[in-house]
């Protein structure tokens, strides 16, 4: 295993990811009134490229 992902770093790496995945898939969404899906029911260009979920091994 490299040394770079040792100490937490690729750890770090995915809950970034997962951080930017979210940020990107709400903020592509249009504005919402109080009546619609939460924005993790509705679709999105990142929730039709990478499934909508990102989960940790």
């Amino acid at each position: 295993a490299s040394s770079a992902f040792s100490r937490y770093e690729q750890e770090d790496a995915h809950e970034f990811l997962h951080w930017l995945l979210d940020g990107l898939h709400t903020c592509s969404l249009p504005p919402k009134s109080t009546d619609k899906l939460s924005s993790a029911d509705e679709d999105s260009f990142v929730k039709q490229i990478f499934g909508g979920s990102l989960r940790s091994q």
